[in-house]
């Protein structure tokens, strides 16, 4: 048969060179220690999902005018690009969803773009209708939750601490951070009707106007293809200070009068907030997320690095904790993966060896680290990771590499 001749060539050809046999083992088993430094770590395989976000809150209006005036206009719009496989919405009271999912094999970054023109091509929006925020689906896994609890009855000091440290964890690589357990902050401004008519202004027309000068603006792009840009103006304000120095009135020979001069601006939480304890003290949960180029064991020895060097820094009263840790299911069957590898291994060298010659044995039990060198390279060349699903396919194959070394030793 012509493959079977073809094997015992290849066979009989690396027999008499045994040089170039050697050579080649050796070659798979570098590129595998290569491929095994450099493969990512995650819990579970990556998978795109190309869908683009659409929501629009309306406060206040009906499903039925959510659906007229929002969702179907913007429909219509977005309808008009290339490549969508499939297109659903939702219209509740008082917000507007669409989901749109593209075919496979599409340069999503353009396509979040051409949405986002679409979107504004829209006319006639409701005025009372907020800013429609516009996202491409992205698949963040989480590894481990942080919670940072305090013997003192403080929200505000958790706060500055929650914030603080996510900035110094995304300094230090971890890409993704949620905060959960604070109270949403709002931003309020009161002023009396006095006040109104000092500025010969009704209370529509200052928020108009405070809306108007607190708003990010988009301009377009310029260029084409890939030299592309767009042009937008950021102008939404977010703290209190920043909304307390708008200008509402200006006018001839330097007249200014900001929204401080007339009004009080301070920052309150929102009611009905979601709450965290730990052992009936207030507490915040920090959510950390890796992206799908990131190692889940790569982030947690980054995460327990800062932990040990900021522990001792931490204030009277207030504690870390880690739990929901995921990755370490990732470790664990990795050193499943190892220990059994090893064990395999030596069982198949001592069986050879007390039945055959030392040297024969040898070879044989070597087949089991060349064999997986040649899989994680294999993995790392078609673009796989290590995770659940393909450590658990290597601890059966162990098991079929082992039964084809004793059968080749006999």
């Amino acid at each position: 048969m012509p493959s079977s001749t073809t094997s015992k060539g290849l066979i009989a050809l690396l027999a008499r060179h045994k040089v170039a046999a050697t050579l080649l083992m050796l070659l798979f088993f570098f590129c595998g220690a290569w491929s095994l430094a450099t493969l990512n770590t995650q819990l579970l395989p990556s998978f795109g999902v190309n869908v683009v976000t659409v929501r629009v809150v309306w406060p206040g209006a009906s499903p039925r005018d959510v659906e007229r005036s929002l969702t179907t206009p913007m429909e219509d719009k977005i309808a008009a690009i290339d490549n969508i496989k499939k297109m659903t919405s939702v219209s509740s009271e008082g917000v507007s969803l669409i989901y749109t999912e593209f075919k496979q094999n599409v340069n999503m970054s353009n396509v979040l773009a051409e949405v986002r023109d679409k979107v504004e091509l829209v006319r006639n929006f409701p005025q009372t209708a907020k800013k429609p925020i516009i996202n491409n689906v992205i698949f963040n896994e989480r590894f481990a939750k942080l919670l940072i609890t305090s013997k003192n009855d403080d929200l505000t000091a958790l706060r500055h601490y929650a914030y603080t440290f996510k900035r110094e964890l995304v300094a230090n690589g971890i890409s993704k951070i949620q905060i959960n357990g604070l109270p949403e902050q709002q931003i309020q401004i009161g002023l009396t009707p006095t006040q109104l008519l000092k500025i010969k202004k009704s209370l529509a027309m200052l928020s108009s106007n405070v809306a108007a000068r607190s708003q990010d603006i988009s301009a377009g792009e310029f260029g084409q293809n890939s030299g592309g840009r767009q042009l937008r103006s950021d102008g939404q304000k977010l703290t209190a200070k920043e909304f307390a120095d708008l200008p509402i009135i200006t006018g001839d020979r330097g007249l200014l009068v900001r929204l401080m001069d007339v009004a009080a601006v301070t920052e309150a939480n929102q009611d009905y907030p979601t709450l965290y304890y730990f052992k009936g003290k207030p507490a915040v949960s920090l959510d950390l997320f890796r992206t799908e180029s990131e190692s889940s064991i790569n982030a947690a020895n980054i995460l327990y690095s800062w932990k040990s060097k900021i522990q001792a820094q931490l204030p009277r009263g207030m504690s870390l904790h880690l739990y929901n840790e995921k990755w370490r299911y990732i470790k664990s069957r990795i050193m499943v993966l190892v220990k059994n590898g090893l064990a395999g291994l030596v069982f198949i060298f001592l069986l050879l060896y007390l039945f055959l010659s030392k040297r024969f044995a040898f070879w044989v039990a070597l087949g089991i680290p060349i064999s997986l060198s040649v899989a994680f390279f294999m993995l790392k060349m078609i673009g796989g990771t290590i995770n659940l699903i393909s450590l658990f396919a290597f601890i059966m194959s162990l098991g079929i590499i082992v039964d084809d070394t004793i059968v080749v030793a006999e």
